[in-house]
């Protein structure tokens, strides 16, 4: 059940609590000390409030407000996937300077401009991908990835899946127990 959630979290981004922070403090904190019997006990129970407040915080924020000219430039992106962006085009279309438009837009969405843009373009590739029609190799040229290797890259990073396991359903838990078998 906390698998399937993680892996169909509504939304890769989302606003974290300072909760969050707290935990990974600990983590780290832990990590620093002398080996005890009970620290991996201790690491154990702060990965798993770590988890839970990552779901919390993915299920339960409210989106993110943006300016206007963060917002037409979020559309634009989201509404065109396939198109090759070229982030000067996009600061001139927010009416910004290049520095101030990476910038605000990292501020204002949490992630650069590149990483939205590669984001986007994998979740408009996952719906490709069930289209029996379209290959991978199609998928990756449609949205302007310069390879199909490169696009499986990309997509496997998101994903923790290869765009034909993806196709097939199959989960990197899926590979996991497999391999144990």
């Amino acid at each position: 059940m906390i698998c399937e959630r993680l892996l169909n979290l509504p939304s890769l981004q989302f606003v974290g609590r300072p909760a969050l922070k707290q935990i990974f403090d600990r983590l780290f904190e832990l990590h620093d000390t002398p080996p005890d019997a009970l620290k991996p006990l201790e690491i154990r129970h702060e990965l798993l409030r770590c988890v839970f407040e990552v779901l919390h915080c993915a299920y339960h924020t409210q989106r993110r407000q943006h300016s206007p000219n963060i917002d037409r430039v979020l559309e634009h992106i989201q509404s065109c996937p396939e198109e090759e962006f070229s982030l000067s085009a996009l600061a001139d279309e927010a009416g910004l300077s290049l520095s101030r438009f990476k910038t605000k837009f990292k501020s204002e969405v949490g992630i650069a401009p590149r990483e939205f843009i590669l984001r986007t373009k994998i979740e408009r590739a996952k719906e490709a991908l069930l289209d029996e029609q379209s290959s991978v190799t199609d998928t990756a040229m449609q949205l302007e990835f310069s390879s199909s290797q490169y696009f499986a890259t990309v997509f496997r990073r998101f994903t923790q899946q290869t765009p034909k396991q993806y196709r097939d359903g199959s989960t990197w838990l899926d590979s996991r127990a497999e391999l144990r078998t």
